[in-house]
């Protein structure tokens, strides 16, 4: 799929067509569930200790204790306390092992859960893991990604940046703003409103897509990764997709 990507280091026209997966189908390792369960547990006990053991070097760096805290405190708050999980999917890419359950949670039926295990070292470590869930919806996401998106109809550059990650920030410069604006304007209007699709939460990286309405199409697909530091939340990413944006005019 071809899309426009506003990236942390410069908003970007990236056009490329999307590559099939290269993994392969095949059983689970038997150490993953019950890591992957582990961790579950040390999430719902507050156990930072026991959630960050199985981590990779990386991982633990993008998760200090605020973080899980944070991330405690929204999975508890929107889809409760988990409870048990089922094996839907496992897929092979090189020295990783990406692993999807189907959770249930005290307040929800169904929540994806998805662990990456790295293989490259002396032990398996998680790469990777994620919880993907309607109801992990957040309001302050959707408000910053409308404010935001607005800012775009109004060619306002101070606003949309008020909300960017201080590296976004510093490299991001009006005049792009300004050319994707009229870019904007001109393939598919005036943004007009948007739906919650799915929120994915990762380290306290919080993906959230929507299904936005503009002036002159109606199917376009936005996505904002957002990023949590100490008490403050910032746009590290914002995503628009739309055929109308390659229909040649």
């Amino acid at each position: 799929m071809r899309k426009i990507i506003l990236t942390t280091i410069s908003v970007i026209l990236l056009l490329a067509t999307a590559l099939t997966g290269c993994g392969q189908s095949v059983s689970p390792p038997t150490y993953a569930l019950p890591t992957v369960e582990a961790m579950l547990q040390a999430m719902n006990n507050g156990d930072f200790e026991s959630y960050t053991a199985s981590l990779n070097a990386e991982m633990k760096e993008g998760i200090p204790e605020y973080r899980f805290l944070f991330l405690k405190n929204l999975l508890e708050g929107k889809i409760g306390q988990y409870e048990s999980m089922e094996l839907t999917d496992t897929q092979v890419n090189g020295t990783e092992i990406t692993i999807t359950y189907k959770a249930k949670y005290s307040l929800v039926e169904e929540v994806v859960v998805t662990a990456t295990f790295d293989e490259s070292g002396e032990e398996p470590l998680v790469s990777f893991f994620s919880w993907k869930s309607k109801k992990l919806d957040l309001p302050f996401a959707q408000v910053i990604t409308e404010m935001m998106l607005q800012s775009f109809n109004m060619s306002d550059f101070i606003s949309f940046s008020l909300f960017m990650t201080e590296n976004m920030y510093s490299r991001y410069t009006e005049d792009i703003f300004n050319t994707f604006q009229k870019f904007y304007d001109a393939r598919i209007g005036s943004f007009v409103s948007l739906n919650l699709e799915n929120t994915e939460v990762e380290n306290a990286q919080i993906t959230a897509t929507y299904k936005a309405t503009y002036s002159k199409a109606d199917d376009v697909i936005v996505t904002a990764v957002l990023i949590v530091s100490g008490d403050y939340v910032f746009v590290d990413d914002l995503y628009i997709e739309a055929s109308e944006l390659w229909t040649n005019n």
